[in-house]
């Protein structure tokens, strides 16, 4: 009775506790889309459905196809910046739309809009693979089977990306295909001999950019066949993809151009590096000189007021992220280094040829912040000389899958951060050192605004109108304080520089190059009297000056290099980020080196940059726009349910092997889920029987149910009694919630069981309740890591007349040191009134809601052992994060040491916290892939090898 009434109470304070945690979501439904947001996304979305609709009678049009089934569209900003995905399938395709817009130095910034863009990009994505075969037996199997329809849409990520970015310019005009930042690094990876080849096209590896080049120059390679062969020849290759007769990419190829895409490939290549060399033969030659060169990825740099250090934040090929502070002043005692290495090696052998000198050496580091905890770093500006403010992404509250950009502050020299704003959700930003203020782009909810800040108390006001569409970027402060420079754009415009007062808010447009498309990166000069920007011209991106007195626009560089974010080390001296196949540089070049170039919109007051129209053609999309709302709002639907069959199979040499046939359903956002599913054993009938298992989540708390009928043979071993068949059949329940804050989340949970056993020929009721609690924190600063969880369960039950209570504890310490992955953990389980059984894995069937007192242990068979009181100690290494564990496990049954297990082992799973887990098919999410090869050992155990392998679907 105190078990249940303690139930009835959690159940309730979970209800409370969790309202807070996750958000409404509410749908939008048209002809073809169900388009599905939370609050604050209303506009967005309304915009999107209007759009959606439009892009797809558009390609219809042009291309004959479309998707032969209603497409989900989820409307969410998980990461605070641009980007979307699509999932293709026949019967469930989706498409996740980022609402955040980008920001101007991006490959992505050449748009008409970015909602168009990005919808017409990932809806492209869905024709391209969703479309059904015409074999019509493989078709059926496609239609209900989401596991073999992913796999049956897949192509080479080139050719999925790059058939995208081509249509997104083919359509609209504009897109990477036409853009000039993307132009520019092609041309400069070409000039260096340093294209991807064919096997390195899809990325993926730890080449600079190279994750890029998928669309960047698949889109051109895929422009090229269609400009020397046709657009018909390229889209013969996508008809045969899909006939009866099954051909796989590379096969449809070939067949169609006569030769394999490796082979085109090369002559692409061939060609667009012809092209690059003869255009930097005729480039002058950039009078400019190496200041650093950066580890591998760089960005934002900033110099201290007193311009002694330079903060800069950089990459590496591993993907981590730090905020370093280097010294302005030249390396010397690297160089003194340098030239007794040198002095050292001719007195060992004189005749020796010692090591060229570096261009520059690699400046002294002063300062590192990492990034922690997969949070970024971006934009450091300084606040006085020992104080530099950052944004970085901070996990809301109140909605667990999106993220808001909060200002910190980092003391360097008590080395401390503080957090100065909460729910800010700003970008680029800039100092007021006078005022005390700062300015910044605030994007929220698909919307950008110029907003001030001031932070103690915080107070946000806005500068611009709230109007969909409209972005900004870079505000940066002159020296003076007394205006503000800032990027802006509108539907169907290029990037606008604009100049306002501080004072009195009239504003005032910086010329621009004739014929430019791109600019980024603006930089006041210390005087105030002009204004330095990149600018992007006929696939060039160049650093320019404009001068405000003598409205003279002067070009420092001339296509070179790919130039960006421009500082002034002096008043005629200009340091710059210079980007190459192998990385980033940081160059410096004279402000005196340029020439003056024809300027557009020379003209005080503020005009329009509206894109250039000579280009349109029926084969265009219409221009963007934003939508006013047309469809009602409806609460989201959990019966809109889609169903797939659920395979999987189960082999472990120590007990079993096992084959699931089911099916699983679920809504879209996987709030309601569920699984029926059988279970046989193909080689003894050692395990078999059926269950029905269904989840619903709701305002974070977590609902589980299931029902099951199963029986099993235990293994006789080492003289064991449990050699009877025992059935059980029965139910459970499982109320759980999970809160989370900062680096902490703590779980409390509650379940409860009853079942009818079998065993012996003698019918027995069970029953039992758990209570549990667990808690997790973790810090993660790339470099190094650490994690520790513990977890308690208190048990009390009856099995038969027989009075059973227990209890398990377990604990767990994980990190990785050099990006090596390491773990210590321990668990002690205890019955009393009951036993334990060892041995045996989880199963859909047979898990701890069905046995509570089976102890999972995949070396050994199946309730091999028994006893009442187990303790687990093992420890485990990887080289690094995702790979198999080398671990070494020690069991001990009753306070005797029952032998040890070690090897290696792998698990992984697609999660419902994730965003595959939660958008994908219902036939993708929950689905598990484990393995292990291991070996036990011990005076109570045999010596011998397992085995174990399995991909089934884990609801857990």
């Amino acid at each position: 009775m105190i078990m249940l009434r303690l139930l009835l109470w959690i159940s309730v304070c979970g209800l409370s506790f969790s309202g807070w945690a996750t958000p409404e979501w509410s749908t939008l439904r048209t002809a073809h889309f169900n388009v599905h947001f939370t609050d604050g996304h209303d506009a967005w979305a309304q915009s999107a459905a209007q759009e959606l609709e439009q892009v797809r009678q558009f390609i219809l049009t042009q291309q004959n196809r479309s998707l032969p089934a209603i497409a989900d569209v989820v409307v969410f900003d998980p990461i605070h910046g641009a980007n979307g995905f699509a999932l293709p399938s026949t019967d469930s395709p989706l498409m996740a739309l980022f609402t955040t817009p980008p920001q101007s130095d991006t490959v992505i910034s050449n748009s008409r809009g970015w909602q168009q863009l990005l919808i017409l990009h990932e809806y492209v994505h869905l024709v391209h693979l969703s479309q059904p075969s015409r074999n019509r037996w493989r078709q059926r199997i496609r239609n209900s089977w989401d596991l073999y329809d992913l796999h049956e849409a897949t192509m080479p990520r080139w050719v999925a990306e790059g058939y995208a970015t081509l249509l997104e310019s083919k359509m609209t005009g504009r897109g990477r295909l036409y853009d000039n930042f993307s132009e520019a690094i092609l041309t400069r990876f070409a000039q260096q001999g340093a294209l991807p080849t064919y096997h390195q096209l899809n990325g993926a590896d730890e080449r600079y950019l190279s994750n890029t080049m998928a669309y960047l120059l698949g889109g051109r390679f895929l422009a090229w066949l269609e400009k020397n062969y046709s657009e018909q020849t390229l889209d013969a290759v996508w008809v045969r993809m899909q006939a009866v007769k099954k051909r796989r990419f590379q096969d449809a190829f070939t067949g169609v151009f006569g030769q394999p895409a490796e082979q085109l490939y090369q002559r692409f290549i061939a060609e667009y590096t012809y092209h690059s060399m003869q255009q930097e033969r005729a480039e002058p030659q950039l009078d400019d000189t190496v200041w650093m060169k950066a580890d591998f990825s760089a960005h934002s740099p900033a110099l201290s007021p007193n311009k002694s250090l330079l903060a800069l934040v950089e990459r590496n090929a591993q993907g981590a992220v730090y905020l370093n502070v280097y010294a302005n002043e030249d390396n010397a005692q690297a160089a003194k280094e340098f030239a007794s290495e040198q002095q050292q090696v001719l007195a060992r052998d004189e005749l020796d040829i010692v090591d060229k000198a570096p261009e520059v050496f690699h400046r002294e580091r002063q300062y590192q912040l990492p990034s922690r905890n997969h949070e970024s770093i971006r934009y450091p500006q300084w606040l006085d000389d020992s104080t530099i403010l950052f944004v970085s992404g901070v996990k809301e509250h109140v909605n667990d899958h999106h993220v808001s950009g909060e200002l910190f502050r980092w003391s360097l020299n008590s080395n401390t951060l503080t957090q100065l704003t909460t729910g800010a959700s700003i970008r680029r930003f800039t100092v007021g050192k006078k005022s005390k203020y700062v300015y910044a782009e605030q994007a929220r909810y698909g919307y950008s605004d110029l907003v001030s800040i001031h932070l103690s108390p915080q107070h946000i006001t806005p500068l611009t109108e709230h109007q969909l569409g409209e972005v900004y970027d870079f505000p940066t402060l002159s020296y003076s304080e007394h205006a503000l420079a800032y990027l802006k754009t509108g539907l169907n415009r290029h990037w606008q520089l604009i100049v306002r007062r501080i004072d009195n808010g009239i504003e005032y447009e910086v010329p621009m190059p004739a014929g430019y498309q791109y600019v980024a990166h603006p930089q006041w000069h210390p005087d105030d009297g002009s204004i330095v920007f990149i600018a992007g011209v006929d696939g060039d991106i160049d650093m320019y000056s404009y001068e405000f007195e003598t409205e003279k626009l002067t070009k420092i560089t001339k296509g070179q290099q790919v130039v960006g974010y421009p500082t002034f080390l002096d008043d005629d001296t200009l340091l710059f980020l210079s980007m190459n196949a192998q990385g980033v540089e940081l160059r410096i070049i004279s402000t005196q080196v340029g020439h003056e170039v024809q300027a557009v919109n020379i003209k005080r007051g503020l005009k329009s940059s509206r894109m250039d129209t000579t280009q349109k053609h029926t084969r265009y999309l219409s221009e963007a726009q934003i939508y006013e709302p047309v469809h009602p709002k409806l609460p989201y639907d959990i019966w809109q349910q889609s169903s797939s069959l659920a395979l999987g199979i189960q082999y472990n040499s120590a007990s079993s092997s096992l084959i699931h046939v089911g099916v699983k359903g679920s809504d879209f956002l996987e709030q309601l889920s569920w699984q029926v599913g059988l279970v046989q054993d193909t080689t003894a009938t050692k395990l078999s029987g059926y269950f029905a298992d269904i989840h619903y989540e709701d305002k974070g708390v977590k609902w589980q149910g299931k029902v099951f009928d199963v029986a099993h043979r235990p293994h006789n071993e080492g003289g064991s009694e449990l050699v009877h068949e025992q059935k059980r059949e029965g139910g459970f329940v499982q109320l759980s919630n999970t809160l989370t804050y900062s680096r902490w989340a703590f779980k409390g949970q509650l379940a409860a069981h009853i079942s009818d056993l079998e065993r012996q020929y003698v019918d027995q009721r069970a029953h039992w309740l758990r209570v549990g609690a667990a808690y997790r924190w973790s810090d993660d600063q790339q470099d190094f890591a650490l994690a520790n969880a513990m977890s308690w369960h208190w048990y009390e039950g009856e099995i038969g007349e027989h009075v059973w209570q227990g209890y398990d504890v377990a604990a767990h310490i994980s990190g990785k040191v050099a990006h090596i992955p390491w773990y210590i953990q321990t668990n002690q389980m205890l019955r009393q009134g009951s036993s334990l059984q060892l041995g045996g894995f989880v199963t859909p069937i047979l898990d701890n809601n069905i046995e509570a007192n089976q102890v999972f242990i995949p070396e050994l068979a199946l309730s091999s052992r028994q006893g009442n009181h187990y303790q687990q100690f093992g420890a485990g290494v990887s080289w690094r994060v995702n790979k198999p564990w080398l671990y070494y496990h020690q069991h001990h049954l009753d306070n005797e040491v029952l032998g040890n297990s070690y090897g290696f082992q792998f698990t992984t799973f697609i999660e419902k916290s994730s965003w595959l887990g939660k958008f994908a098919p219902a036939g993708v999410s929950d689905l598990r892939i484990d393995f292990g090869l291991g070996r036990v050992s011990g005076r109570l155990l045999e010596n011998e090898n397992r085995v174990w392998l399995g991909v089934w679907y884990d609801q857990k």
